[in-house]
């Protein structure tokens, strides 16, 4: 090592010179741009001999301030008694070779005072890697057998770095192992037992049987890639590397110390003042206890791995095998943190006292708020120490390939969290404040917050999509949109779990991230999730909700909604055969097409005869035809042949949406048509009962009609469908009518100003000509 790099390598393990950013290719220039403001002088001298000088200027704009900060140095040099540079031998770079003598004089005379950070090195690879057994991996026939000799023989380059070279061609037959041709060089950055190695060829990393291979020779050996410049920055590099290393370790144990000092000396005292509840203080503390306890485990096992030689460093791979944990203790805090900081809020005096009387600095609030907060700064500054790590490492370093790995993993965590926490803090601020046209008990009744997500919906047919939050309880799913200011929310409904089918839908329609949620009286609703991890997290959760004895729900919905809200039933769950109607246990009522005992084949034929016969009437009225065979199949026949034949049921299921429609239109009229006996069974035939219609047209005439149960249906229906197109004219004269208004009011305002203006100019006028 030169004398540049040893200068640089010195420097930085001072912490008075930043670690640069892109491996240095001339030392002696990066030195005369970093010291020639003599900044990193005061530093250093400050550094060495506490309190030298006392004063200097951080941001010299001027060549007299620079001049001045390399004078402060001069003198503080003074004491050590070592030959000094002038000034302008820094500042211009024209004598730089005295500046390297002094820096050189000042390190050798202030070597006893340095800290030395012990890192371990090695000259040779581990015992265990050198006396490896010999590997049993089958060879071509042409390859003689490898001997124990020739791999003893087998020792690692000037750059600690084990290099081979393929002596026969192998064909990968697995996706993590590498395909190799002979003569090909291959950096292997893991030895394992039992005849396997890893190594990097072209940029891409995996396993290879290692009797295929056998050490180069020194003169075979290529150039490393960061040397290839003209100037070997390895030794420099390695320098670097140690000092990241060491500010990983010395920055983890600081932050380890700082979580536990904030256990102890504020959380656990406050555990027993009576500031908070045991709800409240549960809330605030969240799994901070576990953190800690982690952040000491993860310390320990850091300065394990530093222990061993460089080139045996596992820093990546040790992050990698934690990362579960990592995962699991960082997204449980995210996910209670808005919690957290809400108890923070609604406590923030009493907390600030009792802060401030334990010996925080004041706001104590402050120190509470920001030491909380410290976990998701630390999970920032993961990525950009191992970045830094990566950069100042060898591409042929064993643990390289973790550490990218480790980078990647870090990234997609603080994605994951800082997700995790918007929603949750937008969860807390729905369940807290009040939700507009709210139906039913409180929200906060419904329990915890299953998982909750903003989608996007269709309605049954209908092609308009529509944003809505889904909050997912144990019980029920609550729909809400966004307020039209933006300023809250609005229900508009809620699905019970009880009776709700999901389907996924990416499958069956090639759709990515969509399900349909469907039920006996549920109307058809899609929903698309905004990404992949969404989706996936409905479908768990839906699915275990719904694995439970089937049973129907019903949707619930404000006057947004096309449908009108039907009453729900609960069935049995039970196995049945082919042509057997499900079985239903309830009381008996006029509206009651079931129970009844399972038909038979016979049964059912009659069955469908009746429905014949209603499709025969129906197609008197052709609207009526329309709505009722819209959901048949166009190859259907209605005759007893295929009944025999065909063992599905599909038939029933689809007669039985027809009669669920009726039913549900029952249910309310049920009241108006007086007892009967519930002992005896009844049928009811759509086709017998007539409803008494009483119309009023727009001369004004009263007409009294009788109509049919699907044609008053299906007529309610029409009435509905124009009633909503009326609102939605309305809408939108309403809103061509408010931008006329604003327009008017803008124009009127505009000429108001223009006559002002007149007037006033008129006014001046005269009083001038008077004058």
């Amino acid at each position: 090592m030169n004398p540049e790099e040893r200068l640089v390598t010195w420097l930085i393990s001072l912490g008075v010179l930043e670690s640069p950013k892109k491996t240095v290719c001339d030392p002696e220039e990066f030195l005369k741009s970093s010291l020639k403001n003599g900044v990193v002088l005061c530093k250093l001298i400050n550094r060495l001999l506490p309190g030298s000088v006392e004063k200097y200027c951080l941001e010299p704009q001027t060549e007299a301030d620079c001049i001045d900060n390399i004078n402060d140095f001069l003198k503080g040099c003074a004491t050590l008694q070592v030959e000094v540079f002038e000034p302008d031998d820094l500042y211009s770079g024209a004598n730089f070779s005295k500046v390297l003598n002094t820096l050189l004089a000042v390190n050798k005379a202030t070597e006893d005072q340095l800290s030395e950070r012990p890192c371990g090195r090695s000259s040779s690879l581990s015992a265990a890697t050198s006396s490896q057994t010999n590997p049993q991996v089958a060879v071509p026939s042409t390859a003689p057998e490898q001997h124990s000799e020739e791999k003893a023989e087998m020792t690692e380059n000037g750059s600690h770095q084990l290099i081979v070279k393929a002596r026969f061609n192998f064909k990968q037959t697995n996706e993590d192992e590498l395909s190799v041709c002979k003569g090909d060089i291959i950096y292997v950055t893991r030895v394992e037992e039992g005849g396997w190695w890893e190594g990097t060829l072209n940029g891409r990393t995996g396993w290879f049987p290692s009797n295929y291979v056998r050490e180069i020779k020194p003169s075979e050996r290529p150039l490393s890639p960061k040397a290839i410049k003209g100037f070997d920055t390895a030794p420099l590099t390695k320098n670097y590397y140690t000092v990241v290393l060491q500010n990983i370790l010395d920055t983890e144990k600081e932050y380890a110390k700082e979580l536990q000092s904030l256990l102890v000396t504020y959380l656990r005292p406050l555990q027993s003042n009576n500031n908070l509840s045991t709800v409240e203080f549960t809330c605030l503390l969240g799994n901070f206890e576990e953190v800690c306890t982690f952040q000491q485990t993860l310390c320990q096992a850091l300065e394990e791995c530093s222990k061993f030689p460089e080139n045996q460093h596992k820093v990546g791979g040790c992050l990698l095998n934690l990362m579960p944990h990592f995962k699991s203790m960082y997204l449980a805090y995210c996910a209670n943190h808005p919690s957290a900081v809400n108890v923070l809020t609604q406590h923030s005096d009493d907390l600030e006292r009792f802060m401030e009387n334990q010996g925080a600095s004041s706001p104590g609030i402050l120190i509470l708020t920001t030491s909380l907060s410290k976990p998701f700064m630390r999970l920032e500054k993961y990525v950009t120490l191992l970045q830094e790590l990566e950069r100042h490492m060898e591409d042929t370093h064993p643990d390289h390939q973790d550490i990218l790995k480790a980078i990647i993993a870090f990234k997609t965590l603080m994605g994951q969290c800082q997700d995790l926490r918007k929603r949750k803090q937008l969860e807390l601020q729905i369940l807290s404040e009040p939700i507009q046209a709210w139906e039913g008990d409180d929200i906060k009744t419904l329990g915890n917050v299953i998982f909750m997500s903003q989608v996007v919906m269709q309605h049954g047919a209908c092609e308009e999509k529509e944003e809505r939050y889904f909050l997912l309880f144990s019980s029920v799913l609550i729909m809400l949109s966004a307020s039209p200011r933006m300023s809250g929310f609005m229900y508009q409904g809620k699905i019970p779990i009880a009776g709700m089918v999901v389907n996924r839908l990416d499958e069956i329609e090639g759709s990515d991230c969509m399900f349909e949620i469907t039920g006996s009286t549920v109307e058809r609703i899609v929903v698309h999730c905004n990404n992949n991890q969404d989706f996936q997290e409905w479908m768990e959760q839906l699915n275990r909700l719904t694995k439970g004895p089937t049973s129907c729900g019903s949707l619930s919905k404000t006057s947004s909604s096309s449908c009108s809200t039907h009453s729900s039933f609960s069935s049995t769950g039970q196995p049945r055969g082919p042509l057997e109607p499900p079985q239903i246990i309830k009381p008996w009522s006029l509206s009651c097409l079931r129970p009844a005992p399972p038909l038979r084949p016979s049964a059912a034929l009659g069955y469908k005869e009746r429905m014949s016969y209603i499709l025969k009437e129906s197609s008197k009225s052709p609207k009526t035809m329309k709505k009722f065979l819209h959901k048949r199949k166009t190859e259907r026949k209605a005759s007893e042949e295929e009944y025999v034949i065909r063992k599905s049921t599909a038939a029933l299921e689809e007669d039985a949406q027809i009669l669920k429609v009726i039913e549900a239109y029952c249910t309310s009229a049920s009241f108006q048509q007086g007892t009967r006996k519930d002992s005896v069974p009844q049928v009811l035939l759509p086709e017998e009962e007539k409803l008494i219609i009483e119309e009023t047209r727009s001369n004004g005439q009263t007409i009294i009609e009788e109509k049919s149960l699907v044609d008053t249906v299906y007529a309610l229906k029409d009435e509905v469908k124009e009633l909503k197109q009326e609102n939605k004219k309305m809408k939108q004269c309403l809103e061509e009518e408010l931008k006329s208004r604003k327009d008017l009011e803008k124009l009127v305002r505009k000429l108001l100003k223009q006559t002002d203006e007149c007037i006033r100019s008129e006014s001046s006028s005269k009083t001038s000509i008077l004058q």
